[in-house]
């Protein structure tokens, strides 16, 4: 069959179940961030500065002595063995379905072949899409066969027949490719006892994702040994360098207020071994005055010994600052208000002591009214004597 006597046809175009990302699931159940599809959103993001000092060194040792590394890392293969089992399962019911529409596509074809072979005028033993069919020539020189108005004519079930073809070719090729692609992530899936590769680009990603949220956000965080000094910080404020902080302890880096009362508290947490929490102000030459809300955890080896501290710091310098402004609002809206009241007591007791002194006037006037009128009368009664 030649592809110019076909590619003007009217072919059902059979939709593909396959899903744009397949790790979508399976990525959902561990949260590992991963975009749609083969896409990256963070390539025309542009991330700020580095803010990150790291001992590189030391990293392996913590995923590898610690509870959280440990499962970490297992997060990450078994998330890489669900997609790859998803992936697989995917293919199976899609493999399925395409063999499916074929055999039901071989067996129409295969009907309306022999239902129809009686209404033509050509051999029966001559097959429908033979060349040396004259029917089949006349199609063949045409770009676009025509359906007659009739349905039971023989040209449309040539053409029918044509169509049928063209569909059983198509979904036979891409059962062709999916065997292929079923069979390249099996023997993946058994090579390779560890997607080092995957899981790298997966930890690139995540790492990107984190950096882009974090860019913005007023966040100190970092991870220290038993003896209190910097094997990893994430710095919002990056104004030293790597060799300024890492294997160092905070009073060697920094000097002002706050900075003991910091380190005494992380030490604090790591004797207790309870996670807590406190709000320090701290007052120094490299960031000024500034308010974090800190956070201590200990952190634990697979013993259950403590070998150091995660910590996060965020600013919480401006709600400070209205916080302490509402409190002394309250506190001057206290006074005013108890000033009030004193100030109403005062002027109650003010009237209380008016209305007494106005009481005893007028009892004065009173009793000099009834002693000048007792008088006036009993000078009366002698002038009549």
């Amino acid at each position: 069959m030649e592809p110019d006597q076909t590619e003007e046809m009217d072919i059902e175009v059979l939709s593909s179940m396959w899903p744009e990302d397949v790790g979508t699931q399976a990525d959902n159940r561990f949260s590992i961030e991963k975009p749609a599809g083969d896409s990256d959103t963070l390539k025309e993001v542009d991330i700020a500065e580095k803010r990150i000092m790291a001992d590189l060194k030391r990293l392996p040792e913590l995923m590898n002595m610690t509870d959280q590394g440990s499962s970490q890392l297992n997060n990450l293969v078994k998330q890489w063995e669900y997609k790859q089992d998803h992936e697989v399962k995917l293919l199976r019911e899609e493999l399925k379905i395409l063999t499916k529409q074929r055999e039901e596509a071989e067996a129409k074809e295969l009907n309306i072949i022999e239902e129809h072979n009686f209404e033509t005028k050509e051999p029966e033993n001559v097959p429908v899409l033979d060349d040396t069919n004259d029917l089949y020539r006349r199609f063949k020189h045409n770009k676009r066969v025509e359906i007659g108005e009739e349905f039971d004519t023989v040209a449309y079930w040539k053409q029918k027949a044509l169509s049928l073809e063209k569909m059983l070719e198509a979904i036979t090729e891409r059962e062709r490719r999916l065997i292929e692609k079923l069979n390249e992530s099996l023997k993946t899936m058994e090579s390779h006892s560890a997607p080092v590769e995957e899981l790298t680009q997966n930890l690139k990603r995540a790492e990107g994702f984190l950096h882009f949220i974090l860019q913005n956000a007023p966040i100190v965080m970092g991870h220290q040994d038993k003896d209190l000094r910097y094997l990893f910080i994430y710095n919002k404020f990056p104004t030293l360098r790597e060799q300024d902080i890492l294997g160092k302890t905070d009073v060697e880096i920094f000097q002002g207020v706050g900075v003991k009362e910091s380190e005494d508290f992380k030490r604090e947490v790591l004797e207790t071994g309870k996670a807590s929490k406190k709000e320090i102000t701290f007052e120094t030459e490299l960031f000024g005055s500034k308010t974090f809300l800190i956070y201590v955890e200990p952190v634990y080896n697979k013993a259950r010994e403590k070998i150091g501290i995660n910590h996060m710091g965020m600013e919480v310098t401006d709600q400070v600052k209205k916080r302490e402004k509402m409190v002394k609002l309250r506190e001057d809206k206290a006074v005013r208000k108890a000033m009030k009241s004193e100030l109403n007591k005062t002027i109650h007791i003010t009237m209380l002591k008016l209305w007494h002194r106005m009481n005893f006037l007028l009892l004065f006037v009173a009793m000099f009214f009834i002693h000048i009128l007792h008088e006036f009368t009993h000078l009366k009664l002698r002038s009549q004597e």
